[in-house]
């Protein structure tokens, strides 16, 4: 019987004669345990799978059909057990067809589900230590059931490494729920990775995930404690539609050649239930949105929260793209060692004079931090502007650079873009400054002229239009000092 032989809803509400309680239990992927519920079977012979002798010359129905008798026919049930179980195994499996005892660990029944290579459907929440999906195109759904981690302290270092490990090929994973029920044990939920002498974790698509209740949520690549992450073109992966709850540190990235696209999402880091947990470990200082140590993660068209803490910061690292999303947090925005970009983001920083910048710099950093097309407004009722300074830390890391653009910055002077000294490392074009001083609104529009050509262009270097000759000879008493909004001068 193939997936076109199924009837129609027309053609079964048009049926002459009532459909069979096996007909029905086919119409859609089922367990072993519940067919036999189906069936109404109820010989522990064959609630343990075994099968009852039967004569040799009993013909086998057809079609996957039992004989028309109540009760059935045990007889005929066992000889078309294997044409049942071979009907199944083409069509979407359920961990429960793999459940052979009635311990509370799903572990191995869940595990064969995604070794079998077929489609898998949850149909209840499963408990497990840790299980991987390192299949080959295949197609899991989760179907509003969640996968809780059960690991505890005695449990192996692979059983603690996290509750699910996705480390296959062309996956096309659903409403994946991951709840780690404050266990400590694990070191993530998610354990994103290519094993070596295997194809790349890559190629897979996500839609839907949710995780809570745990300190890590996804990890990506290697532990940040590896000395040496396997290097493997991790890529072309798409995670649409995450969610979490009480995690510390939501995404880390260490995965060399690896590249994470993340859309329609909302990460929010806060311990939320955490503080209900005896000796609650959830750490502030370390808590971040999103961590890239190595490779590349994309977040678009998301919000971005960390609402409640001035401590720790919402993205840490390099190789960071936020565009067109929403970032609100009090802390420090970004804490850059390399290439970030911020395009086209509606934020708010609610710091209030805290003394925190809205970006740092890492010392000994290199690359460039790109802000542009960026709203920032204060939270209502916040007044006078902000003399925290946007940009810091340039000061300890010389081949760092900044460029603002096409920005409106509300509540904050312009002359708290950087520190005085580190003031001309940081390029501002077309940037709206509002903010309230001496009780009265105040704008600016700052407009950086590139390597000072305005000031090439403005200066009389040969003397032709002095009244006295001149000459190129360096002249003491003079600087060139850059006056923002106007380019620069030359004053003795």
């Amino acid at each position: 019987m193939s997936n076109n032989d199924r009837p129609s809803i027309d053609e079964l509400n048009s049926a002459s004669e009532p459909l069979s309680r096996l007909d029905k239990a086919l119409m859609s992927p089922i367990s072993r345990r519940k067919m036999m519920t189906v069936l109404g079977l109820t010989g522990l012979s064959l609630m343990t799978g075994a099968k009852l002798s039967y004569a040799s010359s009993t013909a086998l129905t057809t079609n996957l059909k039992l004989k028309k008798t109540d009760p059935l026919d045990v007889t005929d049930v066992n000889a078309n057990f294997d044409l049942i179980d071979q009907e199944f195994g083409r069509r979407a499996v359920t961990p429960d067809f793999y459940k052979v005892d009635t311990d509370p660990d799903d572990t191995l029944a869940v595990q064969a589900a995604f070794d079998s290579g077929h489609t898998v459907l949850f149909t209840r929440n499963y408990y497990v230590k840790s299980v991987e999906m390192k299949g080959d195109t295949q197609t899991i759904n989760f179907n509003g059931y969640w996968l809780i981690g059960v690991s505890g302290s005695g449990d192996s270092a692979s059983d603690k490494d996290a509750i699910l490990k996705i480390t296959g090929i062309y996956l096309e994973l659903y409403d994946i729920k991951i709840n780690g029920q404050f266990n400590r044990n694990y070191r993530a939920a998610i354990h994103w990775y290519s094993r070596p002498n295997f194809p790349q974790a890559g190629y897979i698509n996500i839609y839907g995930m949710y995780i809570r209740d745990i300190l890590v949520g996804i990890q990506y690549g290697a532990w940040l404690d590896d000395p040496s992450p396997h290097d493997a073109p991790q890529s072309e992966n798409y995670l649409y539609g995450f969610r979490c709850r009480s995690l510390q540190n939501c995404i880390i990235s260490n995965q060399p050649n690896g590249f994470l696209k993340i859309s329609g999402s909302t990460i929010d880091c806060h311990q939320r239930e955490w503080i209900f947990q005896a000796g609650n470990p959830f750490s502030i200082p370390d808590s971040t949105l999103i961590t890239c140590k190595i490779g590349q993660i994309s977040v678009e068209d998301s919000e971005l929260l960390k609402v409640e803490y001035l401590e720790g910061c919402g993205l840490l690292g390099r190789n960071l793209v936020v565009s067109n999303c929403v970032m609100e947090m009090p802390c420090t925005w970004v804490k850059a060692e390399g290439d970030v970009t911020l395009d086209v983001v509606h934020g708010g920083f609610m710091g209030g004079n805290s003394g925190l910048p809205m970006f740092q710099v890492v010392p000994g950093s290199t690359g460039s931090l790109r802000i542009q097309n960026v709203r920032m407004s204060r939270s209502a009722g916040v007044g006078d502007y902000l003399t925290n300074y946007i940009i810091s830390g340039l000061g300890n890391a010389p081949n760092y650079h900044v460029s603002i653009a096409r920005c409106d910055l509300g509540e904050w002077a312009p002359y708290y873009i950087a520190l005085s000294k580190e003031r001309s490392r940081v390029f501002v074009q077309d940037t709206h400054f509002t903010y309230t001083a001496g009780g009265s609104m105040q704008s600016q529009t700052i407009h950086d002229k590139k390597d000072y050509v305005n000031l090439i262009a403005s200066v009389d270097t040969t003397g032709e239009n002095m009244a006295t000759s001149a000459n190129t000879a360096n002249k003491s008493g003079w600087a060139w000092t850059n006056v923002y909004g106007a380019g620069g001068r030359l004053f003795p």
